[in-house]
């Protein structure tokens, strides 16, 4: 048994090393006007010592996050992971991400220090999706200015594609990006119209109509 487990483990390594790498890389700057009547008022909800959490957990991409460890008064790390994708009756995957936010309003910057996976099933089928798991460099600012939220993103994917995955290398890197690139699109636009959602909610109460204003000179 120990024999057999060691080949098998030769095999597997052997497997990771005959990897052809390939990388995706996509940038993107997406900016969101939000409605608020006070000068200042957004600037104001950013800089809330939720908001990490909060832009976090809008974030379409993470099912959950929560807050691991703080190094300073500015900078935390926080451990995001996807909901698990089901490929099979047993067989999930879930997706973790470790990030570091540092926190500085009007400005945030998330980068994934890390990630990893959460698999069930045979083991065979979790050595496999280690075995093509991409390495991740990804980096986040978002920036309040005036009445403007803006995000600026890069993200970049180094897939190891194994020899034994029977796939053109050359095809995979060319159709990789612009998929990234529309995905990476999408997912800003969509925190970003979450997040002036969240601020104009957050802010109801605390703006008081102009007519209620009128009103109360009046009186």
């Amino acid at each position: 048994m120990a024999t057999t487990a060691a080949l098998g483990a030769l095999l597997w390594a052997h497997l990771a090393a005959a990897s052809r790498p390939v990388v995706w890389e996509a940038t993107k700057v997406v900016s969101q006007p939000v409605s608020v009547r006070t000068p200042g008022a957004l600037a104001a909800c950013f800089a809330r010592p939720d908001t990490p959490g909060v832009l976090l957990g809008m974030n379409p991409g993470i099912a959950s996050a929560e807050k691991v460890e703080d190094v300073d008064d500015q900078t935390s790390i926080w451990l995001g992971r996807t909901a698990p994708m089901r490929f099979a009756p047993g067989v999930s995957v879930t997706s973790c991400m470790r990030f570091s936010v540092t926190f500085r309003p009007p400005s945030m910057c998330l980068e994934v220090l890390g990630t990893s996976v959460e698999a069930t099933g045979p083991a065979a089928v979790r050595k496999m999706i280690e075995a093509i798991l991409p390495e991740v460099e990804s980096r986040n600012t978002v920036e309040v200015c005036g009445d403007t939220i803006t995000s600026s993103a890069l993200l970049k994917l180094q897939l190891p594609l194994p020899r034994w995955i029977p796939l053109p290398r050359e095809q995979i890197a060319k159709a990789g990006p612009p998929i990234l690139q529309k995905q990476l699109e999408e997912d800003l636009s969509a925190l970003l119209a979450n997040y002036a959602d969240f601020v104009g909610g957050a802010l109801a109460g605390e703006e008081a109509p102009e007519g209620a204003e009128a009103e109360a000179k009046a009186a």
